[in-house]
């Protein structure tokens, strides 16, 4: 499956965990938003943040969006 647009992420994480098969998964998104799956729990986030701070160039910018991101998963209507 190949995810184009943003706005996509979470209803492919959705199919893609529900699917009775093997299934892959192309993000090709902006870079600095990680496909982190809707369901994440706290330390699989740290674990991908801890990650992407120790081998990614542009984490500053990754975490900063990943982290908007969920806390509007958390809080519905939260501005961007």
């Amino acid at each position: 499956m190949r995810v184009e647009e943003p706005d996509r992420v979470e209803d492919a994480w959705r199919e893609a965990l529900a699917a009775d098969r093997r299934c892959v998964v192309e993000f090709v998104t902006d870079p600095a938003i990680p496909p982190i799956p809707p369901h994440a729990t706290c330390a699989q986030a740290k674990s991908t943040a801890t990650a992407l701070i120790e081998g990614d160039p542009d984490r500053t910018s990754v975490v900063k969006e990943g982290g908007k991101q969920k806390l509007q998963d958390f809080l519905p209507g939260c501005p961007g």
